[in-house]
């Protein structure tokens, strides 16, 4: 997993702006977006970093709009009650998981699950997984 974000994130073309706001919605707080920005929120491709109310640190690559994950991504969560992190790959809606979405977990096998606005409805067909592909 480690491998595929540092890939990715290594490869991303994009313009950086230096003050720009990255929200998710768990999140009373804001984070910070490194990439395409629009009237000071996440807007288009990039990275970002947020905490939320929980305490989880939320990395995120990817696409979005109105300042939160909208479109394809990745999403990185660390917990502080976890070792490890959990691995969120797919389509992503309002900040949160939606549609097909490849979901590693410390210790478990890989696994395809079907979402709606961040809502886990079950196992997704083993051939409806997405790729990620920065350009």
């Amino acid at each position: 997993t480690l491998a595929l974000y540092q890939e990715a994130a290594r490869s991303m073309t994009v313009d950086i702006e230096t003050d720009c706001t990255f929200r998710h919605p768990e999140a009373s707080t804001q984070g910070r977006w490194y990439g395409a920005c629009f009237n000071g929120l996440a807007t288009g491709r990039g990275y970002g970093v947020v905490r939320d109310d929980a305490g989880r640190s939320i990395e995120f690559i990817g696409q979005a709009a109105h300042g939160a994950a909208q479109g394809r991504g990745a999403m990185i969560v660390h917990s502080p009650e976890l070792l490890g992190a959990v691995f969120l790959q797919g389509d992503f809606a309002a900040g949160k998981p939606h549609g097909v979405v490849r979901v590693e977990t410390p210790g478990k096998a890989p696994q395809l699950r079907r979402f709606e606005l961040g809502v886990d409805k079950g196992r997704a067909p083993d051939d409806a997984e997405v790729q990620l592909e920065f350009n």
